[in-house]
């Protein structure tokens, strides 16, 4: 993915965060989105482990770029944020309500739809956790589990980084495992970005990034 795709994917990204979550509203700890996991996981669907789907771009650009050459249509969230479309729904019926959202942007142009999961791969939190870097990573499991059913779905699958006070080069090198090929992307998001020390605890202040 180019840096100008990224750059626009973490703008709308940090532009529905702040939207969804107003000044002083409560983020989830480290304990909190681990029980919710655990409760994902155990009452986790069976996905075919053969992966139906080309998952391509049919777009123009860079090679292996999503834009400009298609428009994008995506649900964002996680099991684990109740608020979102793919926490109020399992990943088949995300999946299936997905397929009828992107179907009428087909008809507004000639640019190719693609139908995509934002699911977030690592949370700003409202605690330090283990660690002290107010994150909390997404589990490799569940990340399989939204791959599998968007290269079922002929979807892609984007992971979005809220890095507390990680960097997103640490948060891109954990990630390593579920790097591309195709259907799977990656956006930084700014917006949940706190500074390494004496900063505002996302999401009081909009974040930045270099």
């Amino acid at each position: 993915m180019s840096r100008r795709t990224i750059s626009l994917l973490a703008a709308i990204s940090a532009a529905w965060t702040l939207a969804a979550s107003p000044s002083g509203a409560a983020l989830p700890t480290h304990a909190e989105l681990r029980a919710k996991t655990d409760r994902f996981l155990e009452g986790r669907p069976a996905v075919s482990q053969r992966l139906g789907g080309s998952g391509g771009v049919r777009g123009g650009g860079e090679p292996g770029a999503v834009l400009p050459g298609s428009r994008v249509v995506s649900f964002y969230g996680a099991p684990q944020m109740n608020q979102t479309i793919l926490g109020m729904r399992g990943p088949a019926s995300a999946a299936s309500a997905l397929a009828q959202q992107a179907a009428p942007y087909e008809t507004l142009g000639e640019r190719p739809v693609i139908a995509e999961f934002d699911l977030v791969s690592v949370f700003a939190t409202a605690g330090g956790g283990p660690d002290g870097l107010y994150r909390s990573r997404q589990d490799p499991e569940v990340i399989d589990i939204y791959l599998r059913r968007a290269r079922a779905a002929d979807a892609r699958l984007m992971l979005d980084i809220q890095p507390g006070r990680a960097t997103f080069a640490d948060e891109l090198e954990a990630r390593a495992a579920h790097r591309p090929p195709p259907p799977l992307e990656r956006a930084q998001h700014p917006a949940m970005k706190r500074r390494p020390r004496g900063g505002p605890r996302p999401p009081q202040r909009p974040g930045t990034a270099q």
